[in-house]
């Protein structure tokens, strides 16, 4: 368990460099911004974290759990399992709009890995800020 925790101390330290960074031109590219967000996204999953998770989902998604983040809780605790790791493909952005496509490990409450997946996961813009909005199976066209 140490090397976990001390794995995503690192990815935390490095989210904090990278927008320490952001006046160097990283911000100017919406696929690095986006990227970033997931990344913010996937290590509040990896901690466990579900105020932040909750904080960086879309409007259209908190209202798919009735704007209430109990009942979010309560969803995570009835699937029984949330993204324990990831390793991003690719990252797309078109408008307002942006796709990642990233191998994710699923993990249950005890931390053991319970699949793998590639999945596709679009983020949305609505004002500004790049927000966590579906994850589906990702299927090669």
């Amino acid at each position: 368990m140490p090397y976990f925790r001390k794995k995503v101390a690192y990815r935390l330290a490095g989210i904090a460099l990278l927008l320490t960074l952001g006046g160097c031109g990283l911000r100017s590219r919406p696929e690095e911004q986006v990227r970033l967000r997931f990344e913010q996204y996937m290590a509040a999953w990896e901690r466990q974290d579900v105020n932040t998770v909750w904080s960086l989902m879309s409007p259209r998604l908190k209202q798919g759990n009735d704007n209430n983040i109990n009942a979010f809780k309560q969803s995570i605790v009835s699937a029984g399992f949330h993204p324990a790791a990831h390793k991003v493909r690719s990252v797309t952005v078109k408008k307002g709009e942006a796709i990642v496509v990233a191998d994710m490990v699923f993990a249950d409450s005890t931390g053991r890995s319970v699949g793998s997946e590639t999945e596709r996961c679009q983020f949305v813009n609505p004002d500004g800020e790049w927000l966590f909005d579906d994850c589906q199976p990702f299927e090669a066209r």
